[in-house]
């Protein structure tokens, strides 16, 4: 039996409008995957930037096929009469699209998340979410139409580019992931209302090289995994590391640093964390700052950071308890 495309998916399940833009944004997601294979081969042509590294806003190191990304998603948003605004990682500040004024959605993303997999040919992955616009139609768009908390996503996705690339997405019933037919190159079906495994397989995906930075109650949690059993499994990727979580579950996290640039964790909460934990949210698994529900937190300005812990449900509560929260 053929699975159904996105387009036919889409069609049966939101509205028209939100349907054009969320094919919108698979297609150009899936022009990054393109951008991602070619860049080897045409790193001359990227308009980017000279240098091969530049940083954001946030000190992180730039690639200059994320800032190729970033241009790419933000020329097809621009142009959109269905989008106000965007924000993107890689941008400082909010950009307002041509139908400013009028666009019902605005979108927040991160044009190439684990872009420092690029060189060893890890994977990588372009992450989204879509807002309803608040400021009323006929006034431009403010940065409060995104400053929203992840409870009020109306879409949340992902493209992973690895061994072979797949589109992930919810619009708030359920988690689908599509595959690229090889023939048509549409987007199809391959996994229909996915929910995280619970319990899950006993694998944790954390950055153990940062252990000296943690709280002691975070290394004693995490030591506590290991002598447990669990197995390690991280590539850098957050989507990547997230995506195993969700298809075998277990537990992702990228806690705090007792000190230093991430005490108040690492993660973007606009641009990764609030995409993902809504994906994770709606798999049935739970996202959390080890304070509260990550969908619960309204970011204070557009870069803000905050730690993360995504797990089935029956991982966070061991985790949970460890804490005694």
């Amino acid at each position: 039996m053929i699975q159904p495309t996105l387009h036919d998916q889409l069609r049966d399940t939101v509205s028209a409008e939100l349907a054009d833009l969320l094919n919108l944004l698979a297609a150009t997601v899936l022009s990054v995957g393109d951008l991602v294979r070619s860049a080897p081969f045409a790193a001359q042509d990227l308009k980017a930037v000279n240098a091969e590294y530049t940083e954001n806003s946030t000190g992180d190191k730039v690639h200059r096929v994320d800032l190729a990304a970033h241009e790419l998603i933000s020329d097809a948003l621009k142009s959109s009469p269905l989008v106000g605004c965007f924000a993107s990682e890689e941008a400082p500040d909010l950009v307002l699209s041509q139908s400013s004024t009028t666009g019902p959605y605005c979108v927040v993303f991160d044009p190439l998340d684990g872009s420092n997999n690029l060189d060893c040919n890890g994977p990588v992955a372009s992450i989204f979410g879509v807002f309803r616009r608040r400021t009323p139609v006929g006034e431009p768009c403010s940065e409060q139409d995104v400053l929203q908390a992840g409870t009020e996503l109306i879409a949340s996705g992902y493209a992973l580019f690895s061994a072979t690339t797949q589109f992930v997405l919810t619009t708030g019933d359920g988690v689908d992931i599509y595959n690229v037919d090889p023939q048509t190159h549409e987007l199809r079906l391959s996994a229909s209302k996915v929910q995280l495994p619970n319990p899950g397989q006993r694998l944790f995906s954390v950055n153990t090289g940062n252990t000296h930075k943690w709280r002691p109650a975070v290394q004693a949690y995490v030591e506590q995994l290991r002598q447990g059993g669990y197995k390690l499994r991280y590539t850098g990727t957050m989507a990547a590391d997230v995506h195993r979580l969700l298809r075998y579950g277990g537990i992702y996290m990228h806690p705090a640093d007792v000190t230093g640039d991430s005490a108040r964790g690492k993660i973007r909460l606009l641009f990764e964390a609030i995409q993902l934990g809504f994906i994770i949210e709606n798999a049935g698994g739970v996202a959390t700052n080890a304070q509260q529900n990550i969908l619960d937190c309204v970011p204070s300005h557009l870069h803000e950071q905050i730690p993360v812990v995504f797990g089935d449900p029956g991982e966070i509560a061991r985790f949970s308890a460890h804490f005694g929260c």
